[in-house]
């Protein structure tokens, strides 16, 4: 789970199977009894999500978590190098999260962070509500030609070009 929404479609879902629960947040369900795991799984699918059962999993769902948060917060995306943050949240080695991450994801921690943070590029252009600059200091590029650099290697097109043109070509976080 990824956003609010994706929390209220879990919370309906649970609803839906009759499964009683105390809490769901980004990346965690606290189910109050005993419930037939295979039918939370079948729901989970139902949605479009699944079921994280192995430590490996659930730790590199906690780092999308932590990176989501992160970007949704848009504090300390200045002040700290991210593989200090990540590792302090997290409490492990940045050597073995990084690892983890990029033998499990396919790429590393970083360039995910990337295009997280260029999908936000892409709703604060969409929104028209800041200039390139204050979206760069917003999002922690340390220029407003970094964050042109970035844009381009992800999208294959200006961040003037893609405003011009309208586009809304989003993707979902489960994409990146």
């Amino acid at each position: 789970m990824v956003c609010p929404r994706c929390i209220l479609a879990l919370e309906n879902g649970l609803e839906v199977i009759n499964c009683n629960f105390n809490e769901v947040k980004l990346g965690f369900v606290n189910i109050n009894r005993s419930f037939p795991i295979l039918k939370i799984q079948e729901m989970l699918l139902s949605l479009g999500f699944e079921l994280i059962t192995t430590h490996d999993q659930r730790l590199v769902g906690s780092i999308k978590t932590k990176l989501i948060e992160l970007l949704q917060v848009n504090e300390n995306l200045r002040s700290e190098k991210l593989s200090v943050w990540l590792s302090n949240e997290l409490s492990k080695d940045y050597h073995y999260l990084s690892n983890l991450f990029s033998d499990t994801e396919g790429k590393t921690i970083e360039r995910y962070f990337i295009k997280l943070r260029v999908e936000k590029v892409k709703e604060f252009l969409v929104y028209n509500e800041l200039n390139l600059k204050e979206i760069a200091f917003k999002l922690g590029f340390s220029s407003v030609a970094h964050l042109s650099a970035q844009f381009k290697k992800e999208t294959g097109f200006t961040t003037t070009h893609f405003k011009k043109l309208g586009l809304n070509k989003r993707l979902f976080i489960d994409e990146l």
